[in-house]
């Protein structure tokens, strides 16, 4: 009789065990595994981008973006306008570049937003808007931005030309390095017939690089300016 005992109790406990293990096997089977951050996946991306691997920055983009990351949904918009790991596709690029900027303003995003506005790219052409997120990026810094409003009104795009507002634009982004505003601002000396300042500014502009300036003063050079 003690014996029989002996064994049920043994039975009991080992049964016991099992069904514990069981249930605690189960338990962590149904824990699911952390999400990664959004900033995790978009400086991931950054990383695999740096590294020529497009197709998976494109991945690690796109993830990040659809859980609501700006600058994610602005790198993947670049991607897709440039058709980087991704087939090009102008009307996707204007899509995540939108959806960032309607999150925050953005020093790239609004510029690259009025890019395609203002050539109407993936949008129908839209000079008022290209202004508007020309002049977001230009307050956030992006002397690019700056340059294009000068453009802007100098040719009169949407706006009526002034000549002047357009200079003062030129200069604001010349004074912080950009070259080419300091080529414009050569090609509205040249315009004035004032050759000496505009070789100047050229000159100013080639030192930093600018080639549509080497042109141009090879251009003074042949008529002998």
């Amino acid at each position: 009789m003690k014996t029989t005992l002996y064994i049920l109790l043994i039975f009991l406990a080992l049964t016991g065990c099992s069904s514990s293990n069981t249930v605690k096997s189960s338990a962590r089977s149904t824990i699911k595994a952390p999400v990664e951050s959004s900033q995790a996946l978009y400086l991931k991306g950054i990383e695999a981008q740096k590294k020529g691997f497009f197709k998976q920055a494109v991945k690690l983009y796109q993830k990040a973006a659809n859980q609501g990351h700006h600058l994610a949904q602005n790198a993947l918009g670049v991607k897709y306008g440039r058709g980087q790991g991704v087939p090009q596709d102008h009307k996707k690029a204007f899509y995540w570049l939108k959806r960032s900027t309607d999150q925050a303003p953005s020093f790239n995003a609004n510029f690259n937003l009025a890019l395609l506005y203002i050539k109407g790219i993936g949008v129908d052409k839209d000079y008022t808007k290209a202004i508007n997120n020309f002049q977001i990026a230009s307050q956030l810094g992006n002397v690019d931005a700056t340059n294009w409003l000068g453009q802007i009104y100098e040719k009169g795009l949407g706006v009526n030309a002034d000549i002047e507002k357009a200079r003062l634009y030129y200069i604001d982004a010349a004074t912080k390095g950009n070259s080419a505003a300091i080529n414009n601002l050569g090609n509205l000396a040249q315009r004035g017939k004032k050759y000496k300042q505009a070789r100047q500014w050229y000159e100013k502009a080639k030192k930093l690089g600018s080639k549509v300036a080497i042109k141009n003063i090879d251009t003074l050079n042949k008529r002998g300016l």
